[in-house]
């Protein structure tokens, strides 16, 4: 920047070709250089989503894995299991079990399960809507 500032300000290049040239064609030049700087920003800013994705799918495996694990009690064959373990079977203790093992993954599914609910409850009030539009 300071070697153009230069070119177009010092009294000895005033008469260039070079310096005429830049000073016709200087909306040109700035809005290249704006289109590559957005496009080179553009371009930064997906690989970071897309390395924070692979960095999460990557949390996500690993939490399913060990939330999976025969150490924390979740893992058991049909076959194998008797009756009374299917009786003794809580979903609210496997639950828990799940967001101590997999907190990020638990945290995401709550994320979908909420945007999931927050779409039905406007559906409901959008159909609420139009039956009282309706009357």
């Amino acid at each position: 920047s300071s070697f153009t500032s230069s070119l177009v300000s010092l009294d000895q290049y005033k008469n260039h070709d070079a310096v005429a040239h830049l000073l016709s064609h200087g909306l040109d030049l700035i809005n290249t250089l704006r289109s590559f700087l957005n496009e080179n920003h553009r371009d930064h800013h997906k690989s970071e989503l897309d390395r924070a994705s692979e960095m999460m799918m990557a949390t996500y495996a690993r939490e399913v894995c060990e939330a999976s694990a025969e150490a924390n009690g979740s893992h058991f064959k049909v076959s194998r299991t008797s009756l009374n373990q299917l009786e003794e079977f809580s979903v609210d203790v496997m639950a828990q079990q799940m967001e101590d093992c997999a907190p990020r993954l638990w945290k995401l599914f709550n994320v979908l399960l909420d945007a999931r609910n927050l779409q039905n409850d406007l559906d409901l009030d959008s159909d609420h809507n139009m039956d009282t539009e309706d009357s």
